[in-house]
């Protein structure tokens, strides 16, 4: 009921999250649909066929992924807005032009977060901790995951290459966004706990390259393991060095 409450006073886009979200969209859209103008010549109604397909999967993946992240920032008692990222829709749209479509980079923004004084209140860490920050930051990304495991799974209903490329999408978005440069979620989960981080990367980075190549249940047991190896490796090596 708590949560209820909060997100009926608070849940919500502004106006500049709209806009940005937009933005990013036809822009993500135009960089992951570049090479499908065309099989053998360019066709302008088989290219935007391709950009309003990815248009409307991307739209899905950015509402999708920021709607969990705010409500779960609501739950600890925090509000968030999402960011575009200008430069680093620029430098996509460069690097893809340059490569003729055979490179890429998905930068659509990333996540501020500002902490609600009276919903704090309480709290074992009033202010904004940074932790809590990167499991806000994950659970965007793990949203992506599942809704790419969705669309694998509504594959054995319907073979169709439109859910392969829901898939698909969902899964490029999970693993661009956790590279830890800002204003991307990976880099707030960096900042927060490195660890968390590394067995984050090695979850959605595992999931997502086992969605590819065997059913979900091994995906996603899979993926479970490769992120505990990770995690176990970079905690011997390294972080009880430095902890």
């Amino acid at each position: 009921m708590e949560l209820t409450s909060r997100i009926k006073e608070y849940f919500g886009f502004n106006s500049d999250e709209i806009k940005g979200i937009i933005i990013a969209t036809f822009i993500i859209a135009f960089i992951l649909s570049f090479r499908e103008w065309g099989i053998n010549k360019f066709d302008w109604i088989y290219g935007l066929k391709n950009l309003f397909n990815s248009a409307i999967i991307v739209a899905l993946a950015l509402l999708v992924r920021v709607s969990v992240e705010k409500i779960e920032a609501l739950r600890r008692g925090y509000r968030l807005e999402w960011k575009m990222s200008f430069y680093g829709l620029l430098i996509g749209l460069i690097l893809v032009f340059i490569s003729n479509g055979l490179l890429f980079l998905l930068i659509p923004g990333g996540i501020v977060v500002y902490m609600i004084k009276r919903l704090r209140l309480g709290k074992l860490w009033y202010g904004l901790n940074r932790f809590e920050v990167a499991l806000v930051a994950l659970t965007g990304l793990l949203a992506n995951v599942v809704l790419a495991i969705l669309f694998k799974a509504l594959m054995f209903v319907s073979a169709s290459s439109l859910l392969h490329k829901a898939m698909v999408i969902n899964v490029l978005l999970a693993v661009f966004s956790m590279l830890p440069i800002p204003p991307l979620e990976g880099f707030r989960i960096w900042i927060g706990s490195r660890l968390l981080y590394l067995f984050s990367l090695g979850l959605i980075g595992g999931c997502s390259v086992l969605l590819f190549l065997t059913n979900i249940s091994t995906a996603v047991i899979g993926s479970l393991g490769v992120a505990v190896f990770i995690w176990l490796l970079y905690y011997i090596f390294f972080e009880r060095f430095f902890s």
